[in-house]
């Protein structure tokens, strides 16, 4: 198993992290579409809940979500009526909804061709190539 958490057995090779990080985008931009989480400790928790590790950098998750909005894909605002200290709320915008639209399909695609390689190189692993 690999540090990313992978069957893959290798270190250096590995293309799970950069599968995850990729993921990352359009995750965040599910789940505030769907209203599951609206800040950032949710979203870091919903991740988990969906499968993506993000694991203990829960930093860059903070910094998606500021590129997000610089973006135009989100909008923030703070939630200052909890007791804790004030949280930045986050919900989707129209380009941020049509952004999604393009994710799915682009991640119908993807997994199309890693699916029509992974059978390549199933095929040569095995020697029946």
């Amino acid at each position: 198993m690999c540090a990313h958490g992978c069957s893959c057995q290798c270190t250096q090779l590995c293309s799970c992290d950069q599968f995850t990080r990729g993921m990352l985008g359009p995750a965040l931009l599910l789940m505030i579409a769907r209203g599951q989480a609206s800040h950032g400790y949710q979203l870091v928790a919903g991740l988990a809940a969906l499968g993506i590790d993000t694991g203990t950098d829960t930093s860059r998750i903070y910094r998606l979500l500021r590129t997000l909005e610089e973006a135009g894909l989100v909008t923030s605002t703070w939630d200052t009526s909890g007791s804790g200290p004030a949280r930045r709320v986050y919900q989707i915008t129209a380009e941020g909804r049509g952004f999604l639209s393009s994710s799915a399909r682009s991640m119908r695609e993807a997994a199309s061709r890693m699916l029509a390689l992974a059978g390549l190189v199933e095929s040569e692993a095995s020697g029946q190539a």
